[in-house]
């Protein structure tokens, strides 16, 4: 059964008391990590074309609801342990072929209709956020989950990419019309008002949440300024 409220993320609370989470955005600096390496301790929390770089999650997280359609959509559900879909919307869409076959696995939680950044406002709705990470980072928190390591959230570019390399999926991963490869081609001039609008929310998160302790990995991200930068050699166990 697929959850149709609020109430039924009560499954997940303190699932994961006290272990570390690692929130995974699809910038490039994914592709510094060696999944292989992690510590067993740590809860993997893929979004959309994060799930690319590794051949195992804990949870793949989306908020779109285009992503079903995309090609690495496959590949991104077979190598879950739980399936999450944030937004009302999941909820109108039960007769979309996948819903059967993933019915053991997916959950479809619903979100707050405005921009919530404040994880502690409330015991059993998700923020509402302003991008995928930022609601999947509070679904982490909600599981129990400190401190909460960002990776691969750059909210920059490096050498024109977008994307991280689907180094385990393999294949080109195509967005909108899938007539565009994001992944290796310099990304539209509208991303750079998407990425701002991105970080202005991990300030608002870290300023309206100072007891929770965020990590970043990538040094050379926007979040450097905002959290502590820690090695990705103390990610692997």
């Amino acid at each position: 059964m697929f959850g149709q409220d609020y109430n039924f993320l009560s499954p997940f609370k303190h699932r994961h008391k006290e272990q570390r989470a690692l929130v995974c955005g699809a910038g490039c600096s994914l592709n510094d990590i060696d999944f292989h390496k992690l510590s067993k301790d740590i809860v993997i929390f893929a979004c959309n074309q994060a799930t690319t770089s590794m051949d195992y999650c804990d949870y793949f997280c989306m908020t779109d609801c285009s992503v079903p359609s995309l090609n690495y959509f496959d590949h991104a559900i077979n190598i879950s342990k739980n399936i999450i879909g944030f937004g009302s919307f999941w909820l109108d869409r039960p007769t979309m072929e996948f819903y059967n076959k993933l019915k053991d696995k997916m959950y479809c939680l619903q979100r707050e209709t405005s921009n919530i950044f404040n994880f502690d406002s409330s015991n059993n709705l998700l923020i509402y956020g302003r991008d995928v990470v930022h609601v999947t980072s509070h679904f982490a928190y909600l599981t129990g989950c400190s401190p909460i390591i960002l990776a691969g959230v750059d909210l920059n570019y490096t050498g024109g990419r977008k994307y991280c390399k689907s180094t385990i999926f393999k294949k080109i991963v195509y967005w909108r019309d899938n007539s565009f490869d994001y992944s290796d081609e310099p990304s539209p001039p509208t991303t750079d008002w998407e990425l701002d609008y991105s970080f202005k929310g991990w300030e608002i998160i870290k300023n309206q949440n100072p007891t929770i302790k965020f990590l970043n990995t990538n040094p050379k991200g926007r979040l450097a300024e905002l959290f502590e930068t820690i090695s990705l050699e103390s990610l692997y166990g």
